[in-house]
């Protein structure tokens, strides 16, 4: 078998499943659309080779680093356009992750620890997003139109060396975009005995989770960043209080929370939890949000499951449900 270097690209559809449960021919019909007349053709622009595909999944390998980039970067921005004028529950999302490295040939194929980062890493991207490994970075600076935000070391799985990870930005924000993640904070957990009283998690208000952003108003906000507290329980009744620090509720990433410390700023040790369970961010004018991230068990808001990907405003008082955790959002 030859061995040849290339740049690895791995791609896969958000929410498959989701898309094709109730609408499995609407949504093949759509799909085979987009692969013909804006996947392909944007591979064919770039010079990129389609390897093979598996459903919602496809790996394209290119001779160029730098074509790879542009030709992911370009696929993301064909889709969000696409999604512009459709309804939220019919989004196709993408999440891309790109390396480079040595590669074994066999026939058409690819195989080897470089193309199985490069499906890890995609693992890792938000969807509508493109993350690189620190490889490719190295390769394409300075000779793209595009900037780096550093997710830091990530261990992904099958893979025993960590792996540098960075999101592709559409514009370069220099010094303004931080180098690393934040450090991981646990959620804290007490037994029922331990508990000091909870406020009340009784009928739930009247939802909100489609109101606009605009049609919440806040206090002017103060100097100092706005903290958040998340107080309630689970189902087994132990308690949880979580807190979330108001400078990284203002920063791109926001307070991602989720049961596993290598993906999340906050965690919790709880199943109904998926590993990347929500994202919280503060919002214009201080109002704070909340993201389902494609969780399993999902999110509620005042009673109201919401939908991914779709950051929802709270108010102060809301009532959130993540997976089996309930909580009142209150300031402070």
């Amino acid at each position: 078998m030859d061995r040849r270097l290339a740049a690895i690209l791995h791609a896969d559809v958000v929410g498959y499943s989701r898309l094709m449960e109730g609408a499995e021919t609407q949504t093949f019909r759509e799909l085979k659309t987009l692969f013909d007349h804006v996947w392909l053709p944007a591979l064919g622009r770039h010079t990129g080779r389609l390897v093979n595909t598996a459903g919602d999944a496809m790996l394209v390998e290119f001779t160029s680093a730098v074509a790879a980039v542009r030709c992911a970067m370009e696929l993301q921005v064909a889709m969000a356009q696409r999604n512009a004028d459709r309804p939220p529950q019919r989004h196709v999302l993408l999440r891309i992750g790109l390396n480079i490295g040595e590669v074994i040939v066999d026939g058409d194929n690819i195989f080897g620890d470089e193309v199985n980062v490069a499906a890890r890493i995609q693992a890792l991207a938000e969807p509508g997003t493109v993350v690189v490994s620190a490889r490719v970075r190295e390769a394409v600076e300075g000779k793209i139109g595009f900037g780096f935000f550093d997710l830091g070391d990530q261990q992904v799985k099958n893979i025993s060396r960590p792996v540098r990870v960075h999101r592709v930005m559409a514009v370069d924000r220099g010094a303004e975009a931080p180098t690393s993640l934040p450090p991981q904070r646990p959620a804290t957990m007490e037994t029922p005995s331990q508990a000091a009283p909870q406020p009340s998690l009784g009928a739930p208000h009247a939802p909100t989770v489609s109101a606009p952003l605009a049609s919440i108003s806040y206090a002017p906000s103060s100097a100092e960043p706005v903290g958040w507290r998340l107080v309630g329980a689970d189902r087994a009744g132990t308690r949880v209080d979580m807190r979330l620090d108001g400078g990284l509720l203002q920063q791109h990433e926001g307070v991602v929370f989720g049961r596993m410390q290598r993906y999340c700023q906050l965690t919790i040790d709880n199943d109904s939890i998926s590993r990347r369970h929500a994202r919280f961010r503060a919002g214009p004018g201080g109002v704070l949000t909340v993201e389902d991230l494609g969780s399993t068990n999902g999110t509620a808001v005042d009673g109201q499951r919401i939908a991914p990907y779709q950051p929802i405003p709270l108010r102060d008082g809301a009532r959130i449900s993540l997976g089996e955790i309930k909580v009142v959002v209150s300031r402070g």
